[in-house]
Formats: C-alpha cells, structure tokens, sequence
C-alpha cells in the first residue's frame, strides 16, 4: 500500500472549534462537558455538515480485533447494502475488519467519517484515499492536539465518544466480552441509539446488553432507527 503525508497533498485541512456552526452539535450534545473543544478535519466540512442535518443517515461501525473470519463475508454484504442505501459511515476503522470496511467504502465512493486516535499532524494516508478525501466522499477528523502522533488510552476513548455521537446507531458485526468495543456499545445503548450485531454465538454477550440481529434485509430498519433519547454518555476508557 502506497502511502503519502497528508501534510504534501491538497487536500484541505480545518479546524473547528465548539460553538462555530461547522462543528457538529451532535458531539457538543451528546458528550456535554466532555466533548473536545476543537476538531482538526481534514477534507469537506460539507461532510459533517451533514450529520446535523440529517440529511443522510450514519451508522457507525465498530469491530473487535478478533472478529471471527465467518463473519467477513457477511459483513461486507451487509456494508454494502448500507452503501447503496446511502449510509453515511462513522468510526476509528482501526481493527482488521474495521480497515476492511473502509477500504471497501473508499472503492466505492461511499460518504464516510473516519474520526482518528492521533492528530493530523505528520499522518500518512493511503494515496488511494486521495480522490475521496478531494471530492467530499471522505473526511478524516481528529479531536487530538497537534503534538499527539500516537493514540493513547484516553485519546482512543475520545474518538471512540465522537463515533458514537456522531452515529445514528451503530453497526457492530463482533465485539469480544469485556472489550473495548463491547464498551462502546454499552455507551451507545445508554444514550438510546440502537446496535446492531450479527447472528453468531460469539455476539450474545452483545444481543444480552440489547443489541438487535441485523441483516442485509434489514437495511432500511437499520437505518431508521436511531436516537431515542438525549441521554449523554458515560465516561468510560477503550
């Protein structure tokens, strides 16, 4: 895989602070007092515009480092009926399976948010990912200061606190028990979205927290349901 610092290209680079309109209040909303001050974004802010409008519907997308391999294949089904139903994708796209999605989305030309662990300072993209970070397909943002290269601990819970914000509800096709992701669903399903999980017996700890089954069938379900409440997340690490 070729990649390019992101810095060499031309792909625009912003930043926007709580309060400005192109902030996306659904952060500041959901997140309360701890949502970031700023966001760096890199490519269309028309992007996240969106996900307050509600013109597009965004389902997040989360996956343990262990996804069984029985499950790809229906995954990447069930992300492309998402795709052409014209989901907005949300997520860190940091585990296997997560990069695979994304890789997929970024074929295919699918609007997607990839909310980072890191700052955009010095990060290295694929060049593949050029042409939809230019045409607003793709938007890269990070809630991080300008000196943090590595993802932490707390930097990792941040984002993952904006993809659930930023996400209608949130698409988890595995999450190992007591995992990070598992975490995150928890969150998710405290502020009255939905999550939606694969039928396998590695999710019944996910269908035990409240999870729903999903499928390619289920598509325009998925993608109706969502907030049922402003309830803000509880703090919690990934």
């Amino acid at each position: 895989m070729k990649l390019v610092l992101l810095a060499h290209t031309d792909v625009s680079q912003n930043a926007v602070y709580r309060g400005m309109s192109q902030f996306p209040g659904r952060i500041a909303e959901m997140l309360d007092d701890r949502s970031p001050g700023s966001l760096s974004v890199a490519g269309s802010l028309e992007l996240l515009s969106n996900l307050d409008s509600g013109q597009k519907r965004s389902v997040g997308l989360a996956a343990s480092v262990d996804t069984p391999a029985a499950l790809l294949e229906e995954t990447d089904g069930l992300v492309r009926a998402l795709a052409d139903a014209g989901a907005l994708f949300v997520g860190g796209f940091h585990s296997p399976l997560e990069r695979r999605c994304l890789d997929q989305m970024v074929v295919e030309q699918s609007p997607t948010v990839v909310c980072l662990g890191r700052a955009l300072t010095d990060l290295k993209i694929p060049i593949a990912w050029l042409q939809s970070l230019r045409e607003g397909k793709l938007v890269l943002a990070s809630a991080c200061g300008p000196l943090q290269r590595r993802a932490t601990r707390e930097s990792v819970r941040v984002r993952n606190d904006c993809v659930g914000a930023l996400a209608d509800s949130l698409v988890v096709p595995h999450a190992s028990v007591g995992g990070k992701t598992e975490a995150l669903c928890r969150e998710v399903l405290k502020a009255g979205k939905t999550v939606w999980t694969l039928n396998h017996a590695g999710n019944r700890n996910l269908v035990a927290l409240g999870a729903k089954l999903a499928a390619a069938g289920r598509v325009s379900e998925i993608l109706t349901s969502g907030r049922k409440g402003l309830a803000a997340f509880s703090q919690s690490g990934d």
